[in-house]
């Protein structure tokens, strides 16, 4: 029987329907497959923080380089218990990331509760706890190398009752093994005590305690040292054996010549120092020989760090230390600097790292303007000299080979050496207010210890925020959504049947 010429066109009608329907059903598969290979993200989070941060691309890349699979084995937090949603899913989040971004790490997230024998093979008898393997041929999975993270160091609560907070710090850990799994060594820096250094231990505005968790996640580990103290009863001052650099930061009373000729005979020996200076204070004599010389007056420059009146922006040198700084383009923040003037002897070589723009000078007090130091010829100098053969320096990096007449011995690396002229720029205040602090002290560490090859941007500890409701913002939303919202679109509905209704 034939279709009547209705009954064709709404089988045509169907017929394209359900095709298009079916093309579009095809596109659609199509396209989530190809999202779910091939990914493009926008960071739109406030602090730049949704994404892997470049220091922990760059230790992917180091695994990679070497060739080597990285295991994490992740334990679920206790289910019922307070944040544990938001748990789990934070350290899914994490390893999802981290999978997509490298095919060398291999992750899994095992129920601690229903897979209780896994836990148990394992040797993991808590929540929350963290496995992180490098794998290793010819070994079973039991004899790899391995790094244990428990469930507190992956969140730092915070608040207390319904408004309490946890901020995720999986990253950072996730970096500190790594380092560990990376690195042969441990390496130790000491940090000089005796003198009125800054202290590491310090947790206030002016401790240098989280310069001490930067290097830690680094895989370094940071003790204090006191010469005098800590050495053999009747012995010599001697830097310890298994030092890899010596940190002086800040100190405010004169280091003795026996500690003197301790560091000059450990810089012999091709040790590394960080030392950090400030204006007035006084300069042990062992660096002279390094044909280092600080000048009287403070640094001082047109561009400042707003709205602060002495803390210039410091352009940076061309150095492995700052190379990865410029790239991301970060500012290192430091106040009230020494000015620095190296005039290395010929076994050595120097580099400035931070300095000033040609706009800068070494100011030596005078009139003010509106609170703002400015240059005046009759008081002020423009460099090292009036006649300025070059900027103001507030960071060098000095590098002392054998040779005749140097300290360092023939058979000795050379020995690194890193100079500032502000010693508060590495203080908890500054670390937080600089960007690139962590970034410029980590560096230079990683330099000094000559682990050149993680020379990359340190990142900060990475904290996930979630949003956080009290009942009150609970009842609150409710009655927006059933009452407030609905009422709104009624009245449209009723203006839009008045309108109408007058045509």
């Amino acid at each position: 029987m034939a279709l009547d010429r209705r009954a064709k066109r709404s089988m045509a009608h169907g017929a394209n329907a359900g095709l298009m329907t079916a093309i579009v059903v095809v596109i659609v598969v199509l396209i989530v497959s190809f999202s779910q290979r091939h990914r493009l993200r926008w960071d739109l989070s406030v602090d730049a923080t949704a994404a892997l941060q470049q220091d922990t691309l760059h230790k992917i890349d180091l695994i990679e380089e070497r060739g080597q699979t990285i295991r994490i084995t992740g334990f679920t937090f206790q289910q019922g218990r307070a944040g544990s949603i938001y748990q789990n899913r934070a350290v899914r989040d994490f390893f999802e990331e981290l999978g997509f971004s490298s095919a060398s790490i291999d992750w899994k997230i095992v129920d601690f509760d229903r897979e209780r024998l896994t836990a148990e093979s394992m040797g993991v008898r808590e929540y929350g706890h963290l496995v992180v393997q490098a794998e290793v041929d010819g070994l079973e999975p039991a004899e790899w190398p391995r790094v244990d993270v428990r469930a507190r160091d992956l969140f730092r609560s915070a608040g207390s009752g319904e408004g309490r907070s946890h901020n995720f710090l999986g990253e950072a850990v996730f970096n500190r093994a790594i380092a560990q799994l990376l690195s042969d060594r441990t390496q130790v820096i000491y940090s000089l005590t005796g003198h009125g250094e800054l202290n590491i231990d310090r947790p206030d505005s002016s401790g240098l305690s989280t310069l001490s968790d930067l290097l830690e996640q680094e895989s370094y580990r940071v003790e204090t040292l006191d010469l005098f103290r800590d050495g053999e009863e009747g012995a010599p001052p001697q830097i310890p054996s298994d030092a890899s650099a010596l940190l002086i930061a800040g100190a405010q009373g004169a280091i003795t010549e026996p500690e003197q000729e301790a560091i000059l005979e450990f810089m012999g020996r091709g040790g590394s120092l960080m030392l950090l200076l400030d204006p007035g204070l006084p300069v042990p004599q062992f660096i002279q020989r390094a044909g280092l010389e600080v000048i009287s007056g403070i640094v001082m420059d047109r561009i400042l760090v707003f709205p602060y009146s002495d803390r210039p922006v410091p352009a940076i040198g061309q150095h492995p230390i700052t190379a990865p700084m410029a790239e991301s383009n970060l500012v290192t923040v430091l106040s009230h600097i020494a000015p620095l003037h190296v005039d290395p002897p010929q076994w050595g070589s120097s580099t400035s790292l931070l300095e000033t723009e040609r706009t800068g000078w070494i100011e030596r007090g005078g009139a003010m303007d509106g609170g703002t130091a400015m240059y005046q010829p009759e008081i002020d100098v423009w460099g090292p000299t009036q006649e300025r053969p070059s900027v103001p320096q507030m960071a060098t990096a000095i590098e002392l080979s054998p040779g005749e007449g140097s300290f360092v011995r023939e058979t000795s690396l050379p020995a690194r050496v890193v100079v500032v002229g502000d010693s508060l720029f590495a203080s908890n205040q500054l670390i937080a207010d600089g960007p690139g602090n962590g970034a410029f002290l980590v560096n230079s560490f990683r330099w000094l210890v000559r682990d050149d090859e993680r020379l990359r941007v340190v990142s900060r500890a990475s904290v996930r925020r979630r949003l956080s409701l009290t009942s009150a913002d609970r009842v609150t939303i409710k009655w927006l959504s059933l009452g407030l919202m609905p009422l709104i679109i009624s009245v449209l509905g009723l203006f839009v049947w008045v309108s109408r209704r007058g045509r």
